[in-house]
């Protein structure tokens, strides 16, 4: 909490990859190589680094046939504790994965928040 309101926070996150692997079930393991940095500025915009131990939304999303984000069907959405740098995560969905996201409804402060989702390779 002393972050979110006590402090000027705000973060880099980053999904690097996301690749995923069909099963014999036909579910889906998806891995997501990750980038999490946390920083901290003052009242005259002096930046520090910060530790991360926070819990940060993990998504994996269905194509949408309309093409629109907000149509996308959500396979799995999940806070996942981060505590370092590069995190890698393995979730198992039931459908399709068309795309994966860290922070993919851009709750916490991100100066660039266009790289917090990337398309699924399979």
């Amino acid at each position: 909490m002393t972050d979110l309101f006590e402090r000027i926070s705000f973060y880099d996150k980053r999904v690097l990859t996301a690749s995923a692997q069909k099963r014999a079930d036909g579910t889906y393991d998806v891995t997501l190589k990750l980038h999490a940095e946390k920083r901290y500025a003052d009242g005259d915009g002096k930046e520090t680094a910060g530790s991360m131990d926070d819990w940060i939304d993990v998504g994996v999303f269905a194509n949408a046939p309309s093409g629109k984000e907000r149509d996308q069907q959500v396979l799995y959405l999940q806070r996942h504790h981060v505590t370092e740098a590069n995190p890698s995560i393995t979730v198992t969905v039931e459908g399709k994965p068309d795309e994966a996201g860290f922070d993919p409804y851009n709750k916490l402060i991100d100066r660039v928040s266009s790289d917090n989702r990337r398309k699924v390779t399979l």
